[in-house]
C-alpha cells in the first residue's frame, strides 16, 4: 500500500479491534463535546463518537512504505499535525513534522522521520488525566505494531 490519499484511522496493535482505536482525548457534558485535560494527545479509546481522522499531506512512496506529514481531519484539531516535540504524540498547529510508516505484511510500524524515534504505545502520562495508553515517539526502543484503516 502506498501513502493513504483518502480519510485514514489509526489502530494501536495488528488487528482493528475497537479498543485499540487511537483518538484526541475528548469528554462530553450535557451533550456537547467539550475539552478536558490533555484534549490534544493521541491515546487509545474505545469510543466510536471520538476515533481520530487523518489525512496525509506531502506523501511519499518508499520501497518498505510511505511518509507524510498526518494531519487531523475533523473535530476542534482539523488541520492540525500530528507532533511529538515533547515526546507524546499530539495535534499542534503549524508544524512541519513527517512520519515514516514501515509495511511489516500484517503490521504497520511508525517513527517521526526527522529524529527518527519510533512510536510506541505506553503507559500513563503523567498530568493528572483519564486516560492511561498514550502514544509516544522514543528512540531505542521496539515500535509498536498498528493497523491503518484508509477509506
Amino acid at each position: 500500500m502506498g501513502f493513504p490519499t483518502g480519510i485514514l484511522n489509526i489502530y494501536a496493535g495488528p488487528a482493528r479491534l475497537p479498543s485499540c482505536r487511537l483518538a484526541f482525548q475528548y469528554s462530553t457534558y450535557k451533550g456537547e463535546q467539550v475539552s478536558i485535560t490533555d484534549t490534544s494527545y493521541l491515546c487509545k479509546s474505545e469510543d466510536d463518537v471520538y476515533v481520530a481522522k487523518f489525512q496525509v499531506a506531502d506523501g511519499e512512496n518508499h520501497p518498505d512504505g510511505w511518509s507524510g506529514k498526518i494531519l487531523a481531519y475533523d473535530g476542534p484539531y482539523e488541520g492540525y499535525t500530528l507532533d511529538s516535540t515533547d515526546g507524546w504524540l499530539c495535534a499542534r498547529w503549524g508544524t512541519n513534522e513527517k512520519w515514516r510508516f514501515y509495511d511489516k505484511g500484517e503490521y504497520w510500524t511508525m517513527e517521526q522521520d526527522s529524529s527518527k524515534k519510533q512510536v510506541t504505545v505506553t503507559g500513563t502520562k503523567v498530568s493528572g488525566s483519564s486516560r492511561s495508553v498514550y502514544m509516544r515517539a522514543v528512540l531505542g526502543v521496539e515500535p509498536s505494531m498498528l493497523s491503518i484503516k484508509a477509506w
